[in-house]
């Protein structure tokens, strides 16, 4: 999405108006950050939807292949988990900490 498409934004109101010259540097940045990450390549779609009679315009990019490169991305290979953990205290009572730890994903996941 290059600055035509984000000062199109601003001039629907999508940005807030009078918002200063670093937030829109860092949106710039942010967004040529998404653009160039290596290995999602997937481009902006555009979308609308209809908001109190009103068509809104947004932009988005296909969340399949976005969740594929985190998934895929090493170095959030350590923060991962595709499976459930038992973690106890010292007198053997489960601590619940984190989805993984969960009693659910133990009966979704576990044979």
């Amino acid at each position: 999405m290059g600055k035509t498409k984000i000062n199109n934004l601003r001039k629907r109101l999508l940005i807030v108006p009078g918002a200063d010259a670093k937030y829109a540097d860092q949106l710039y940045q942010l967004i040529a950050d998404i653009e160039h990450m290596d290995g999602l390549g997937c481009g902006w779609e555009e979308g609308s939807v209809n908001v109190e009679g009103k068509a809104t315009v947004f932009w988005y990019q296909n969340p399949i292949v976005a969740v594929h490169y985190i998934l895929g991305h090493r170095p959030f290979k350590e923060h991962l988990s595709y499976a459930p953990v038992r973690q106890m205290d010292a007198s053997s009572e489960c601590i619940y900490a984190e989805m993984l730890t969960a009693d659910w994903w133990w009966k979704t996941q576990a044979p």
